[in-house]
């Protein structure tokens, strides 16, 4: 079997899975996996970063993870 590489299309939509679930542990391999493959310069990923460390409570994270942001949107600002 392949192994395939993960894109940001499905790590995105799996964020707002955890999101919605308060999952914090598997948005957090998800944001592994996002640093991993290069991905954090992606701002809808960023953004779902931003919203699953918010609604899991993880204020300072949030935080961290909004200061590191290049491209800030009405998103970004609002999450």
């Amino acid at each position: 079997m392949s192994r395939q590489r993960p894109n940001v299309r499905v790590l995105t939509s799996s964020l707002a899975g955890c999101s919605d679930n308060s999952d914090l542990w598997i948005g957090k391999q998800i944001h592994c996996v996002a640093l991993r493959n290069g991905f954090v310069s992606d701002s809808k990923l960023c953004n779902g970063l931003l919203d699953m460390y918010g609604k899991c409570g993880q204020i300072v994270q949030a935080c961290t993870m909004f200061s590191a942001m290049a491209c800030k949107s009405v998103v970004s600002w609002t999450s």
